[in-house]
């Protein structure tokens, strides 16, 4: 064979070689291509569904800030504003709450002794009741709800719980030592250790908020 020859098959062999090698560069081109495109509504739809639950966090969050901050001023007869404010921490959503004063940032839980947490935890477990999909019978027992709120509002404060009670078809079950919270009461049982034996008296106080 002579060198010709030789020389012309090694050039044939190598072109075939480099056909297929653009073919297949080709055929990897179209699939990276439609990869791409593929991505890219991937992170569209990934992004839709973000916003859609954003939105639907804010809007939740929104009307729980409402309705905790209507509770807020009617017990305190201040433009309080009630905030949710979450962050992420070790990787999980964390959970902040603020009562704003104008331009000022409160922590309720130093703040009128304590009083502004009682207010916002009453209004927090009547809308998580509010909210479930299978609610259990619309009883409340609360356990000394105004321990920290001053006696300056508490009256206030027993109005809005009859308030509650009759916009929310509830009925409350209040442990108390504070007579301004059982005065919103339809009927009050009162405790008394008489000789070792423990007597219960009973009013029935309804007909006075007619």
């Amino acid at each position: 064979m002579s060198d010709a020859v030789a020389l012309r098959r090694r050039y044939e062999r190598a072109a075939e070689r480099l056909a297929r090698a653009r073919e297949l560069r080709a055929q990897t081109q179209t699939q990276l291509d439609a990869a791409r495109v593929s991505l890219a509504h991937h992170q569209q739809a990934e992004q839709a569904v973000l916003a859609v639950a954003a939105l639907y966090r804010k809007l939740s969050l929104g009307r729980i800030e409402q309705l905790v901050t209507s509770a807020l001023r009617a017990v305190y007869e201040h433009p309080y504003e009630f905030e949710i404010e979450v962050v992420p921490k070790r990787g999980q959503p964390e959970t902040r709450f603020f009562v704003r004063d104008g331009a000022l940032r409160l922590d309720p839980v130093s703040e009128k002794g304590g009083g502004l947490v009682d207010v916002i935890s009453l209004a927090l477990r009547v809308i998580l009741w509010s909210q479930m999909r299978e609610r259990s019978a619309p009883i409340m027992v609360l356990d000394e709800p105004a321990r920290m709120i001053s006696r300056r509002f508490i009256p206030n404060f027993a109005t809005f719980i009859s308030r509650l009670s009759r916009e929310m078809g509830m009925q409350f079950l209040i442990v108390t030592h504070r007579d301004e919270v059982a005065s919103a009461a339809d009927r009050t049982f009162q405790l008394r250790l008489e000789s070792g034996v423990t007597q219960v008296d009973v009013e029935e106080i309804g007909l006075q908020h007619e």
